[in-house]
């Protein structure tokens, strides 16, 4: 086994699914999962929310025991006005922006994506493998849907991110505790507007593929391990 790529939502993981070329169905443990004819790759919807991504993200790094990369890959909003819909951003740091202590008030948990991922695709962003662009930087991972342009202000002022997404902590905290390399990869799909529902609808499946292209330079990474 190499890379364990979960995505949030089924429609998420249907278009990385096409776009991965990956249609052997499997299952592990209690997951259904999509995969290739090596079983290099492992495709699955892990669930919405942190928690229930957490939940299942462990459940998969128990049973599988032989990851080299865990990735959560996903739809996400803007917070940026240099990150456009159709970029790729992937996660140098996943802040966990909803985790708020008051009683002992401290930093908010982030937890740093994998360097030698990170490393790879910034070569090659730089020798123009791309055709779209791809942003290096922090996500914001809370329960929340940004739907409001204060509240993307507000957002990024506080957390330095250049986007926003759900799930992302939940999978690093089992990734963490596992011992396993993690990286956060999300297609921007809306600007976190009050129109962000319906231009997720409209931008999910170009936005998966890019993040699929993104995903697919990933091998050379696990042949390192």
């Amino acid at each position: 086994m190499t890379i364990l790529i979960a995505a949030p939502l089924e429609a998420e993981k249907k278009h990385l699914a096409q776009h991965l070329g990956l249609s052997r169905q499997i299952t592990m443990g209690r997951v259904p999962i999509l995969t290739d004819a090596e079983q290099r790759i492992l495709l699955v919807a892990a669930g919405h929310g942190k928690a229930q991504f957490g939940v299942v993200s462990q459940h998969l790094l128990d049973w599988i025991g032989d990851i080299k990369l865990f990735v959560c890959a996903g739809a996400a909003g803007s917070l940026s006005g240099e990150v456009s819909t159709g970029d790729v951003v992937v996660a140098t740091t996943t802040i966990e922006h909803d985790f708020r202590r008051r009683f002992r008030p401290a930093d908010a948990p982030h937890f740093d994506g994998d360097a030698k991922s990170i490393s790879v695709l910034e070569r090659r962003k730089a020798s123009g493998a791309f055709s779209f662009s791809v942003h290096f930087g922090l996500i914001a991972s809370g329960d929340e849907d940004v739907v409001e342009e204060e509240r993307a202000l507000e957002l990024r002022s506080v957390t330095g991110a250049v986007a926003a997404a759900w799930e992302g902590a939940g999978g690093a905290r089992a990734s963490r505790f596992s011992g396993i390399p993690f990286l956060e990869v999300r297609g921007i799909t809306d600007q976190a507007s009050a129109d962000s529902a319906s231009q997720f609808e409209v931008n999910l499946r170009d936005a998966m593929a890019h993040v699929s292209s993104v995903l697919g330079h990933l091998g050379d990474v696990t042949e390192s391990f």
